[in-house]
């Protein structure tokens, strides 16, 4: 027999032996419990438990007392789930609540004089606002609500302790920058030990060093004309601020003639031609244009022009005290970074030249001490 005619013959055994058997499988299960129906029934749900397509004798009560029992479990973790879900539900709630009332508090409305309003939107709405600081100390709360004399006191009595540890913290600091320097404190202290109570001050030296050096940098312009009786007044004051800081670039600008008439007759009935040699040789113009340009909206006034920067600034306003200027100066520097603090702490300053040790001497006992100290008396050989 041929290869090929055996693996026919093989092959059509095979197909009529399967065919017969499948046909027999299908009768079997057509014959017993319905099972196609229940095939058919069963494959368009899901069992946790067994998957698509499990087949259960629906006679037998052990699977449906299995069944019972699953699903009662399920159902009771799901119920337990669901009691949690809710309680966490209205925790979230609350935490809403209370950030809103912190972070984005709404307009509350209330009732004043028989009339709806919203709280504080006018004086005729007002009610004593409670910042969420305040809710957190309860003396200060119920004072805040109602300043009865036993809350007030008890409120008194609760800042008086609040402040005794403020003070012992505060001591900390003078006691930490004495022990570690800048190390501890990296900026200008001012202690006391590096000043004197009788005037001279080693910050006020340093400060005109630093508004000194600007010179290169800055020019200012003093305006003058807006306010007639504070700019006579500030005539002493802005021939100080002049004598001072010889090297500064100052311009005083006048809003008319009568204004720039005013300052100098002022300036003449009070001074000698001599010592008003620097203030005479001060710039002065009449522009009443600059006043719109610089903004300015009352007199006298002190505009600092950054020349580098290209760019002013309006740093005083009102009585012009050289004090005032060198602060006000100061603070415009910090400001803009220009400030090296490490450089202002007050024991380096004293090596930075000699002149401190002659103006203190000049200032308490008017000797010129640097004279003493070369074998010279007051000046003289």
């Amino acid at each position: 027999m041929s290869r090929k005619l055996f693996l026919i013959i093989t092959s059509s055994i095979i197909a009529v032996y399967t065919t017969t058997l499948f046909a027999s499988r299908v009768q079997i299960i057509k014959t017993k419990n319905d099972r196609i129906h229940t095939y058919n029934e069963i494959d368009n749900k899901y069992d946790a438990q067994h998957g698509f397509a499990f087949y259960q004798d629906k006679n037998s009560s052990l699977v449906k007392t299995t069944q019972n029992n699953c699903c009662l479990e399920m159902l009771k973790t799901m119920k337990k789930i669901l009691k949690e879900q809710k309680k966490q539900t209205k925790i979230q709630d609350k935490i809403l609540k209370i950030l809103q009332k912190r972070l984005d508090p709404q307009p509350k409305v209330i009732t004043v004089n028989g009339k709806k309003c919203i709280a504080n939107s006018s004086a005729e709405c007002f009610q004593m606002p409670i910042t969420a600081a305040a809710q957190r100390v309860p003396a200060l709360l119920s004072w805040l609500k109602n300043p009865t004399m036993a809350n007030t006191v008890n409120y008194l009595r609760w800042q008086a302790k609040y402040f005794i540890e403020i003070y012992r913290r505060a001591d900390s600091f003078p006691l930490a920058v004495s022990q570690f320097g800048e190390k501890a404190y990296p900026l200008a202290s001012h202690r006391l030990g590096y000043t004197s109570l009788q005037g001279f001050n080693i910050k006020d030296l340093k400060m005109k060093r630093i508004i000194a050096s600007t010179k290169d940098n800055f020019k200012y312009l003093i305006f003058l004309g807006l306010n007639k009786d504070l700019d006579i007044t500030s005539v002493l004051n802005i021939k100080a601020l002049i004598n001072k800081y010889k090297d500064l670039s100052f311009t005083i600008v006048f809003k008319d003639k009568n204004s720039k008439n005013l300052f100098e007759e002022t300036a003449n009935a009070i001074y000698s031609k001599k010592s008003l040699s620097l203030l005479t040789h001060t710039k002065k113009v009449i522009n009443s244009n600059a006043f719109d340009k610089y903004q300015i909206f009352t007199t006298p006034s002190i505009v600092a022009i950054d020349m580098k920067k290209k760019k002013a600034q309006t740093i005083c306003n009102g009585k012009v005290e050289v004090g005032y200027f060198e602060e006000q100066m100061f603070n415009y520097l910090e400001y803009n970074k220009e400030i090296d603090h490490t450089k202002m702490i007050d024991y380096k300053n004293w090596n930075n030249g000699v002149d401190y040790r002659e103006n203190y001497y000049k200032h308490i006992l008017g000797i010129n001490i640097n004279s003493v100290l070369k074998g010279k008396t007051n000046g003289k050989k």
